[in-house]
């Protein structure tokens, strides 16, 4: 595909570092435990699954299959209002490793940037940048 950079190595052990062993998985069940040594044995393996689906430009339908969890709040005591209630929505551990390597690369391409936005449209942190310049 036209201008498609093939996902480094190195990009992807920065994206499974990058998220918590305590992440709980989704629907697949695996945890970032199972994928890290295997990358580091390897590393082929997860580079072939992570370039496909960001060559194509698509995400494998199971990979966006979500596991709902409604855990009750401790501190609510009335339970048939919704509000008594937080939803956790566990995702596959390859859609957050493809999640990470899309969040890095998107970081360090508008890092490069030298466009400034209003102060008011700001949502979120950059890393090496103030909110103000963000």
């Amino acid at each position: 595909m036209t201008g498609f950079i093939s996902v480094t190595e190195t990009e992807i052990k920065t994206a499974i570092d990058a998220i918590p062993p305590s992440s709980a998985p989704g629907d697949d069940t695996f945890r970032t435990s199972v994928w890290k040594p295997l990358h580091s044995i390897r590393p082929d393996i997860l580079t072939a699954m992570m370039d496909w689906p960001l060559s194509c430009r698509t995400l494998p339908f199971i990979l966006k299959k979500v596991l709902a969890v409604i855990i009750p709040e401790p501190d609510k005591p009335d339970c048939s209002i919704p509000k008594a209630y937080r939803m956790i929505f566990l995702l596959p551990t390859l859609s957050k490793i493809i999640e990470h390597v899309v969040l890095n690369r998107l970081i360090d391409f508008t890092s490069q940037m030298t466009v400034t936005f209003p102060v008011w449209k700001q949502e979120g942190t950059v890393p090496t940048r103030c909110s103000s310049v963000s």
